[in-house]
């Protein structure tokens, strides 16, 4: 058993239930609501995910993050202070691999609009970031949450918004638009995060930013069943057929 995690998670809370302890129970809860969010969201998508390739990589998007928080609510959180810290590197390399997801249906999404070339030099380059990120949760000696913080604000902010953006104003489809409110929303918990705004050690910042993400995933599902219907040029090119 661990000796050490007092030294790195300074508000620690419990829940005992007859001889077993539960660490940051509120946290652990959270976070397995969000596991039956996304998967329940997954399950929605799994008839219709060979459509196309931007609702395939929606529903590899909450496969991936319902995972994630499976990991976290359990390793990260509930029998933390049992493991070896390392065991929480697992949470966090599936939160990366998700928002490697999402760039890649937003490239899909766009493949009517950027020439191949194009599409494939983004392509390289996330996979190029997603290695990076892996590679540093991997080799780093240090276990935190800032090279997940990285990953996403790189590819969400940094791609994905800015690219549905343009897509919006090329071809303006709902599902741009459930898209971009989504990226945008999640800024609301990173900055609760940051500033580490918490009512009690009971309801900490990382369970109001688990509670505000929920908002997030549900409104990349809307985002994904909105892609999943006919583009307008497919509309345009199926009644004319």
């Amino acid at each position: 058993m661990r000796t050490d995690f007092w030294k790195t998670m300074p508000e620690l809370t419990f829940l005992t239930i007859y001889d077993f302890k539960i660490q940051d129970p509120t946290t652990a809860l959270t976070d397995l609501f969000i596991t039956a969010q996304c998967f329940w969201f997954a399950w929605k998508l799994r008839e219709n995910r060979l459509q196309n390739n931007t609702l395939r990589y929606f529903w590899f998007y909450f496969i991936l993050m319902g995972t994630a928080s499976l990991c976290g609510g359990i390793l990260g959180h509930g029998i933390y202070y049992m493991i070896h810290p390392r065991w929480k590197l697992l949470g966090h390399a599936f939160i990366g691999s998700a928002v490697f997801c999402l760039q890649k249906a937003t490239l899909e999404s766009l493949k009517e609009r950027v020439q191949t070339n194009w599409k494939l030099i983004f392509d390289i380059a996330i996979v190029v970031q997603l290695l990076v990120f892996l590679s540093v949760i991997a080799f780093s000696d240090e276990i935190h949450f800032n090279a997940v913080r990285n990953q996403s604000a790189l590819g969400l902010v940094g791609m994905v918004l800015p690219f549905q953006i343009w897509g919006n104003m090329q071809d303006a489809r709902p599902g741009r638009k459930w898209l971009i409110s989504a990226v945008l929303w999640s800024l609301v918990p990173a900055i609760i995060y940051t500033l580490q705004f918490s009512f009690s050690k009971w309801f900490n910042y990382y369970d109001i930013g688990h509670v505000l993400l929920m908002v997030t995933f549900y409104w990349f599902y809307r985002s994904a069943q909105a892609f999943g219907e006919a583009s307008p040029s497919q509309k345009s090119r199926l009644a004319s057929a």
